[in-house]
Protein backbone atom coordinates (compact mmCIF):
# COMPACT_ATOMS: atom_id res chain seq x y z
CA UNK A 1 0.00 0.00 0.00
CA UNK A 2 0.91 3.66 -0.25
CA UNK A 3 2.99 5.24 2.51
CA UNK A 4 1.48 8.73 2.21
CA UNK A 5 -1.93 8.58 0.51
CA UNK A 6 -4.50 11.35 0.25
CA UNK A 7 -8.06 11.47 -1.05
CA UNK A 8 -9.16 14.61 -2.89
CA UNK A 9 -12.95 14.87 -3.10
CA UNK A 10 -14.65 17.34 -5.42
CA UNK A 11 -18.15 18.44 -6.24
CA UNK A 12 -18.76 15.22 -8.15
CA UNK A 13 -18.88 13.39 -4.82
CA UNK A 14 -21.67 15.70 -3.72
CA UNK A 15 -23.56 15.34 -7.02
CA UNK A 16 -23.31 11.55 -6.78
CA UNK A 17 -24.42 11.58 -3.12
CA UNK A 18 -21.32 9.53 -2.34
CA UNK A 19 -20.40 10.99 1.06
CA UNK A 20 -20.95 7.71 2.88
CA UNK A 21 -18.86 5.75 0.38
CA UNK A 22 -16.11 8.37 0.68
CA UNK A 23 -16.05 8.18 4.47
CA UNK A 24 -16.02 4.37 4.43
CA UNK A 25 -13.16 4.33 1.92
CA UNK A 26 -11.07 6.84 3.89
CA UNK A 27 -11.55 4.96 7.14
CA UNK A 28 -10.71 1.60 5.58
CA UNK A 29 -7.53 2.87 3.95
CA UNK A 30 -6.54 5.28 6.72
CA UNK A 31 -6.25 8.18 4.29
CA UNK A 32 -6.57 11.91 5.01
CA UNK A 33 -9.35 13.57 2.99
CA UNK A 34 -9.04 16.98 1.39
CA UNK A 35 -11.96 18.47 -0.48
CA UNK A 36 -12.18 21.10 -3.17
CA UNK A 37 -14.29 24.19 -2.52
CA UNK A 38 -17.04 22.56 -4.59
CA UNK A 39 -16.76 19.41 -2.51
CA UNK A 40 -16.62 21.19 0.85
CA UNK A 41 -18.65 19.29 3.42
CA UNK A 42 -18.84 15.94 1.60
CA UNK A 43 -17.03 14.62 4.65
CA UNK A 44 -17.74 16.41 7.94
CA UNK A 45 -14.83 18.73 8.67
CA UNK A 46 -15.07 17.55 12.27
CA UNK A 47 -14.23 13.99 11.15
CA UNK A 48 -10.76 12.85 12.32
CA UNK A 49 -9.66 12.19 8.72
CA UNK A 50 -10.82 15.55 7.35
CA UNK A 51 -7.67 17.49 6.48
CA UNK A 52 -8.94 20.72 4.94
CA UNK A 53 -10.05 22.35 1.70
CA UNK A 54 -8.10 23.02 -1.47
CA UNK A 55 -8.76 26.50 -2.81
CA UNK A 56 -7.03 29.84 -3.13
CA UNK A 57 -6.33 30.29 0.59
CA UNK A 58 -4.99 26.79 1.30
CA UNK A 59 -2.10 26.69 3.78
CA UNK A 60 1.46 25.82 2.69
CA UNK A 61 1.37 22.77 4.99
CA UNK A 62 -1.52 21.28 3.01
CA UNK A 63 0.17 21.97 -0.31
CA UNK A 64 3.37 20.37 0.97
CA UNK A 65 1.56 17.25 2.15
CA UNK A 66 0.05 16.78 -1.31
CA UNK A 67 3.45 17.34 -2.91
CA UNK A 68 4.91 14.62 -0.68
CA UNK A 69 2.01 12.17 -1.15
CA UNK A 70 2.84 9.01 -3.06
CA UNK A 71 -0.76 8.20 -4.00
CA UNK A 72 -3.69 10.54 -4.69
CA UNK A 73 -7.26 9.42 -5.31
CA UNK A 74 -9.05 12.40 -6.86
CA UNK A 75 -12.80 11.94 -7.24
CA UNK A 76 -15.23 14.32 -8.89
CA UNK A 77 -12.86 17.22 -9.51
CA UNK A 78 -11.66 18.95 -12.67
CA UNK A 79 -8.55 20.44 -10.99
CA UNK A 80 -9.59 23.98 -11.87
CA UNK A 81 -7.56 27.15 -11.35
CA UNK A 82 -8.78 27.80 -7.81
CA UNK A 83 -8.19 24.24 -6.60
CA UNK A 84 -4.68 24.10 -8.07
CA UNK A 85 -3.77 27.73 -7.33
CA UNK A 86 -3.17 28.47 -10.98
CA UNK A 87 -1.85 24.96 -11.67
CA UNK A 88 1.02 25.40 -9.21
CA UNK A 89 -0.22 22.50 -7.06
CA UNK A 90 2.31 19.66 -7.18
CA UNK A 91 1.03 16.12 -7.61
CA UNK A 92 4.19 14.01 -7.93
CA UNK A 93 2.73 10.71 -6.71
CA UNK A 94 0.51 8.21 -8.47
CA UNK A 95 -2.81 9.80 -9.41
CA UNK A 96 -6.08 7.92 -9.75
CA UNK A 97 -8.56 10.39 -11.23
CA UNK A 98 -12.28 9.55 -11.23
CA UNK A 99 -14.54 11.94 -13.13
CA UNK A 100 -17.74 11.89 -15.16
CA UNK A 101 -16.18 14.10 -17.83
CA UNK A 102 -13.52 12.54 -20.08
CA UNK A 103 -12.38 16.08 -20.91
CA UNK A 104 -11.10 16.44 -17.32
CA UNK A 105 -8.60 13.59 -17.65
CA UNK A 106 -5.11 14.82 -18.42
CA UNK A 107 -6.18 18.44 -18.89
CA UNK A 108 -4.12 19.77 -15.99
CA UNK A 109 -2.60 16.61 -14.48
CA UNK A 110 -1.86 13.35 -16.27
CA UNK A 111 -3.37 10.51 -14.23
CA UNK A 112 -1.67 7.19 -13.63
CA UNK A 113 -5.15 5.71 -13.89
CA UNK A 114 -8.08 7.64 -15.33
CA UNK A 115 -11.64 6.44 -14.72
CA UNK A 116 -14.68 7.99 -16.41
CA UNK A 117 -17.52 7.00 -14.11
CA UNK A 118 -19.92 8.15 -11.42
CA UNK A 119 -18.28 8.69 -8.03
CA UNK A 120 -20.67 6.63 -5.90
CA UNK A 121 -20.32 3.17 -7.51
CA UNK A 122 -16.65 3.77 -8.29
CA UNK A 123 -15.63 4.52 -4.71
CA UNK A 124 -17.71 1.56 -3.55
CA UNK A 125 -16.01 -0.69 -6.11
CA UNK A 126 -12.52 0.46 -5.11
CA UNK A 127 -13.24 -0.14 -1.44
CA UNK A 128 -11.66 -3.48 -0.58
CA UNK A 129 -9.67 -3.73 -3.82
CA UNK A 130 -6.54 -1.83 -2.75
CA UNK A 131 -3.79 -2.74 -0.26
CA UNK A 132 -4.46 -1.48 3.27
CA UNK A 133 -1.74 0.22 5.32
CA UNK A 134 -1.55 2.15 8.59
CA UNK A 135 -0.49 5.72 7.94
CA UNK A 136 -1.42 7.44 11.21
CA UNK A 137 -3.71 9.48 9.00
CA UNK A 138 -5.68 10.98 11.87
CA UNK A 139 -2.49 12.58 13.20
CA UNK A 140 -1.69 13.90 9.72
CA UNK A 141 -5.19 15.30 9.25
CA UNK A 142 -5.08 16.89 12.69
CA UNK A 143 -1.78 18.59 11.88
CA UNK A 144 -3.18 19.97 8.62
CA UNK A 145 -6.38 21.20 10.30
CA UNK A 146 -4.26 22.90 12.95
CA UNK A 147 -2.34 24.73 10.21
CA UNK A 148 -5.66 26.18 9.05
CA UNK A 149 -6.71 27.09 12.59
CA UNK A 150 -3.43 28.92 13.16
CA UNK A 151 -3.91 30.79 9.90
CA UNK A 152 -7.44 31.79 10.88
CA UNK A 153 -6.21 33.00 14.27
CA UNK A 154 -3.45 35.03 12.65
CA UNK A 155 -5.84 36.68 10.22
CA UNK A 156 -8.79 37.04 12.58
CA UNK A 157 -6.83 38.58 15.44
CA UNK A 158 -4.97 41.22 13.45
CA UNK A 159 -5.26 44.97 13.79
CA UNK A 160 -8.05 45.26 11.23
CA UNK A 161 -11.35 45.64 13.12
CA UNK A 162 -12.97 42.70 11.30
CA UNK A 163 -11.28 40.47 8.73
CA UNK A 164 -13.16 37.97 6.59
CA UNK A 165 -11.75 34.97 8.54
CA UNK A 166 -12.78 36.71 11.75
CA UNK A 167 -16.27 37.29 10.39
CA UNK A 168 -16.60 33.66 9.31
CA UNK A 169 -15.40 32.46 12.69
CA UNK A 170 -17.93 34.71 14.44
CA UNK A 171 -20.75 33.46 12.20
CA UNK A 172 -19.90 29.81 12.85
CA UNK A 173 -19.74 30.42 16.59
CA UNK A 174 -23.14 32.14 16.50
CA UNK A 175 -25.17 29.71 14.38
CA UNK A 176 -26.05 26.05 15.03
CA UNK A 177 -24.06 23.29 13.34
CA UNK A 178 -27.05 22.52 11.13
CA UNK A 179 -27.09 26.03 9.64
CA UNK A 180 -26.28 26.46 5.96
CA UNK A 181 -23.67 29.13 5.25
CA UNK A 182 -23.35 30.17 1.60
CA UNK A 183 -20.66 32.22 -0.12
CA UNK A 184 -20.85 34.41 -3.19
CA UNK A 185 -18.49 34.23 -6.13
CA UNK A 186 -14.88 35.36 -6.19
CA UNK A 187 -12.66 35.75 -3.14
CA UNK A 188 -15.55 34.85 -0.82
CA UNK A 189 -15.46 31.27 -2.10
CA UNK A 190 -11.80 30.84 -1.18
CA UNK A 191 -12.23 32.43 2.24
CA UNK A 192 -15.34 30.41 3.06
CA UNK A 193 -13.75 27.25 1.71
CA UNK A 194 -10.76 27.46 4.01
CA UNK A 195 -11.91 29.38 7.05
CA UNK A 196 -15.43 28.11 7.76
CA UNK A 197 -16.04 24.60 9.13
CA UNK A 198 -18.76 22.29 7.80
CA UNK A 199 -19.79 19.84 10.48
CA UNK A 200 -22.09 17.53 8.53
CA UNK A 201 -21.81 15.60 5.27
CA UNK A 202 -23.25 17.36 2.27
CA UNK A 203 -23.31 20.81 3.87
CA UNK A 204 -21.57 23.81 2.38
Amino acid sequence: GADAPVVLAGGGVRSAEASEELRTFAERYDAPVLTTYKGKGVIPETHPLSAGVLCGATTPEIHQYIADADAVLAVGTDFDELVTRGRTLELPGELIHVTLSPDDLGTNYEPTVGIVADAKPTIAALNGKLPVSDHEAEAVASRLRESVSRRVDELADGETPLTSPGALRAVREAVPDSAIVAAGAGVAVAKHGNYSVSSSSGSA
